[in-house]
């Protein structure tokens, strides 16, 4: 749904500028940061830190678990598995607090 869009498609500044000056716009704004971060952070952490395993420590990742099996291979899948989880909770957080305040943004900045 557009908001009050000129024929190139582009918002009007007096359109734009009315919704950056709205207090919830600067929530949401807010909101978005603080949610961006609770992601990005873990996120760079449990990367950065299965590297600096690898690079310090590749014979802890070389263990054996089984015939078949080391250590590297699990920790690897948990890496997968633990930024598919924060990229759902992103989205699911995303999708339900941040999309119901630009809703209301647009519905009240709507002419």
């Amino acid at each position: 749904m557009p908001v009050e869009e000129t024929p190139a498609g582009r918002t009007e500044p007096g359109l734009a500028a009315a919704i950056a000056a709205d207090p919830a716009f600067r929530v949401l704004a807010q909101r978005r940061a603080r949610l961006g971060l609770s992601v990005v952070i873990p996120t760079m952490v449990i990367y950065f830190g299965y590297l600096a395993v690898l690079v310090s420590a590749p014979e802890l990742l070389r263990m054996r678990l089984g015939q078949a099996t080391t250590l590297g291979l699990p920790l690897g899948f948990g890496v997968m598995v633990a930024t598919f989880l924060l990229v759902l909770f992103y989205v699911r957080r995303a999708g339900s607090d941040l999309d119901r305040l630009t809703q209301t943004i647009i519905a009240r900045h709507a002419r």
